[in-house]
């Protein structure tokens, strides 16, 4: 099997492109709708392949628990708290809080399982945060000053009290969304470690995520969010960004954690705003920031470093 490292690199691209079929169905799309039927097309998927290679007889009972929650953590609590992180604070600073999921998971691993990182290791998971920030912060396209362009999402911030407390609850659901994200990723990491098969892993994980989510669109608040009409193009694009994101990318995820650091692992999968830039480019044609690049070329040592025996 592929070496950890690369299989949590494998996570990152599979995401990005996942989101790259997710922002095509534009900035007036029903969202909720569509993280939904994400969810019921991976969970129907997973369930199918987990059924036809036989892989369930590797799950004992307490690993049920596990996944479901990993899944509850890292995306019924993580997905929906990231969303509203973004809505109050924009994609790119949300997103930079969001980040901070990678030293969390290396925290809580440490904590709750007792796992150490070289200082070698330590140092390039620091590179590869400070490289993703920087991805963050400057990935627009260049303007004619050479400053990165502002994003059409980005949330300004006058002087106002609705304005600061936009902020400050942005924040706070960005960190909701990075610890839960951490902590699904360490909830599955004993699991795994037990040779638990990583499709049925996925199949458990998804499919109580997808069952909640369900439970949540049939109560009144969930109801008034959805009515928008989905055409042909909208489950299209729901079951593409399903099978890369969730079902091979969230797959290669479980594969690295069953042998790979927790901290290390959720580092290296967290590279997804630096593996969209140049997707982003061939997509719009428009050029990133040098910065960006910058931040690109800092994540990448700081991913040697990490690879380095």
């Amino acid at each position: 099997m592929l070496p950890p490292e690369v299989l949590a690199l494998g996570t990152a691209i599979c995401t990005a492109f996942s989101s790259m079929l997710a922002a095509e169905i534009g900035r007036h799309g029903d969202i909720l709708a569509f993280s939904r039927w994400k969810m019921l097309f991976g969970a129907a998927l997973t369930l199918a392949i987990a059924t036809a290679i036989g892989a369930w007889p590797s799950l004992a009972p307490w690993h049920l628990g596990a996944f479901a929650l990993s899944g509850l953590l890292g995306i019924v609590v993580a997905d929906p708290a990231f969303t509203a992180s973004v809505l109050r604070l924009g994609a790119r600073r949300a997103m930079l809080v969001f980040a901070l999921s990678a030293p969390m998971a290396a925290l809580l691993g440490y904590l709750l399982l007792g796992e150490s990182l070289a200082p070698r290791q330590a140092g390039g998971i620091l590179l590869v945060f400070a490289g993703v920030a920087l991805v963050v912060l400057f990935g627009g396209p260049e303007r004619s000053d050479g400053l990165p362009a502002a994003a059409d999402e980005s949330v300004d911030s006058p002087a106002g009290t609705a304005a600061r407390k936009a902020t400050l609850v942005g924040l706070a659901f960005g960190r909701v969304a990075a610890l839960g994200q951490a902590g699904g990723h360490v909830a599955a990491r004993p699991a795994m470690a037990d040779q638990a098969d990583p499709m049925a892993a996925m199949a458990v994980r998804v499919a109580f995520s997808a069952l909640a989510f369900v439970a949540i669109a049939a109560l009144p608040y969930g109801r008034r969010m959805g009515g928008a009409a989905l055409g042909p193009r909208f489950y299209v694009l729901a079951a593409l960004s399903s099978g890369f994101g969730m079902v091979l990318g969230m797959t290669l995820l479980m594969m690295a954690l069953a042998d790979g650091n927790v901290g290390i692992v959720s580092t290296l999968a967290s590279l997804t705003p630096v593996a969209v830039l140049p997707m982003v480019w061939l997509r719009t044609g428009r050029r990133p920031s040098w910065r960006a690049w910058a931040g690109a070329a800092l994540a990448a040592g700081g991913t040697a470093l990490i690879f380095l025996r």
